[in-house]
């Protein structure tokens, strides 16, 4: 569980400092430079650590300098209620990658469940993904900007909602095939 919370940490991790300077400083233009800025450095430590980039790594950074200088230079509100959208289906193309998840499952996910059942659980997440982008659009597109942001709040619960759902069942599943040897 902790290698695949570090995993999804490096990831995500300009997204993360996103939130956490947006919070801070309830100013988003230094939230997007942070972000950048923490994006550039991150790929810069990989790099020179010569790591293996990862598909979502690359998308996280792409997403964060294509998307953050748009944002900082049109300052349009609907631009940046849209951007969600723009994210979660940037995310969703990657995760339709046959067995992206797989390098984030432990070994005895890996030994009790089938490729199959893995690659099933990844598309799984990309239609959730594509959803999730659907009902942001309408909400940034139909909404006034309060009502958009408790639609936001609610899928970015629904992300760890579904990673319990899968978890639960994978667990379920495993236990059980594990009882019947």
């Amino acid at each position: 569980m902790a290698t695949v919370a570090i995993e999804l940490l490096k990831d995500f991790l300009s997204a993360i400092a996103f939130v956490a300077a947006n919070a801070i400083t309830h100013d988003i233009v230094v939230a997007t430079w942070v972000a950048i800025a923490v994006a550039i450095l991150q790929l810069g430590v990989s790099l020179a650590r010569r790591e293996s980039i990862p598909a979502l790594q690359w998308l996280s950074l792409v997403l964060v300098i294509s998307l953050g200088s748009a944002s900082l230079i049109t300052a349009d509100s609907r631009f940046i209620r849209f951007k969600p959208s723009f994210v979660h289906f940037a995310i969703a193309v990657v995760m339709l990658k046959r067995g992206w998840q797989l390098r984030y499952m432990p070994e005895i996910v890996r030994t009790w469940m089938t490729e199959r059942e893995l690659v099933s659980w990844g598309y799984v997440w990309a239609v959730g993904m594509m959803l999730m982008g659907v009902i942001n659009a309408a909400a940034a597109q139909w909404l006034d900007v309060a009502g958009w942001g408790l639609v936001l709040t609610g899928l970015l619960v629904a992300k760890p909602v579904l990673f319990g759902v899968q978890y639960a069942s994978m667990r379920t599943l495993i236990a059980r095939r594990i009882a019947n040897g």
